[in-house]
């Protein structure tokens, strides 16, 4: 809803704001852990990364300079908060910058309940209310597995879902027959593999394990589940040009493809650290013991 040049001056504006907010508090003094969240270059990484990747279906040669180059400039801005914060610890301090998340073009959407749909996994009762998504229009009684969301696939398992199919004793065969297919998934204009991985739920543990998609959804660059499939609906085109300003992306892709960044004033001693480590170095720093649950280790 907002032009390139007023979403700018906004993100200059939050900068400024909370780069006050932080020093504010680093002044202060009152605290044992502050943290502070800088969203702007996640902001116009989304927005702006049309004007930066000559292969995007919106890539505009002729956009001014400083929207080409809005995304190196955030990050000068980011760079500039830290150096001021680095200014302002006392010895003792230990201040870690990471980002949760790295960064790409994102070029097309893939319907993946649309190939669920055409290749027997999945079944439409009322194509309209399917089409408009939510998981609404499914025919429950012949669907195996459906998506919703930016990454995650579900099966439709008998005694988790209401309407559940697909017995608990098949539930390891059919993900592994899901697994391979999608391996194989190419986008016919280009032959690029849609999926660089595909994460089965034994990757997660803890409390909330049982919560866990099925399949998670490793997409390789330039890919993500298109919008109708993110909000669960069935019946667009296999793929989709990403022709809207939202052009950046990050949420289903491979993680191993999508590195964040870590910084820290104290040396590391790990040569490759997890982002599961923070929480864990973050506590141990404190003195504080962690969650018997929780994974990694300090870093620190």
């Amino acid at each position: 809803d907002l032009d390139e040049d007023a979403l700018l001056q906004d993100v200059d504006h939050t900068m400024s704001f909370r780069d006050t907010l932080t020093l504010d508090e680093l002044k202060r003094g009152d605290f044992d852990f502050l943290l502070s969240a800088w969203t702007a270059t996640d902001r116009v990484g989304h927005m702006f990364w049309r004007f930066r990747d000559e292969g995007h279906p919106s890539f505009d040669g002729n956009a001014p300079e400083h929207w080409r180059k809005a995304l190196e400039y955030t990050y000068r801005r980011a760079d500039a908060q830290t150096g001021a914060v680095l200014e302002h610890l006392r010895d003792e301090d230990t201040l870690l910058v990471f980002s949760d998340h790295g960064f790409g073009s994102w070029r097309s959407g893939f319907n993946l309940n649309t190939w669920l749909r055409d290749n027997g996994y999945l079944a439409v009762a009322n194509p309209d209310q399917a089409n408009a998504g939510f998981l609404q229009g499914i025919d429950w009684a012949n669907t195996r597995a459906y998506t919703v969301g930016l990454s995650s696939m579900y099966l439709n398992v008998k005694g988790r879902e209401s309407a559940g199919v697909v017995e608990p004793d098949d539930v390891e065969a059919l993900m592994a027959e899901l697994k391979a297919k999608l391996a194989d998934v190419k986008d016919p204009a280009t032959g690029a593999k849609v999926f660089s991985e595909l994460y089965t739920r034994e990757v997660y543990h803890g409390e909330a394990e049982a919560d866990a998609p099925d399949i998670s959804l490793g997409y390789a660059q330039h890919y993500q589940n298109a919008r109708q499939a993110s909000r669960g609906g069935v019946g667009g085109p296999l793929f989709e040009p990403i022709e809207d300003k939202w052009s950046g992306e990050h949420a289903a892709t491979d993680y191993q493809q999508c590195d964040g960044v870590l910084f820290s004033n104290r040396p590391l001693e790990k040569d490759h650290p997890h982002i599961k480590d923070l929480g864990v170095t973050a506590l141990a720093l404190l003195g504080v013991d962690g969650p018997s649950d929780f994974e990694g280790e300090a870093i620190i």
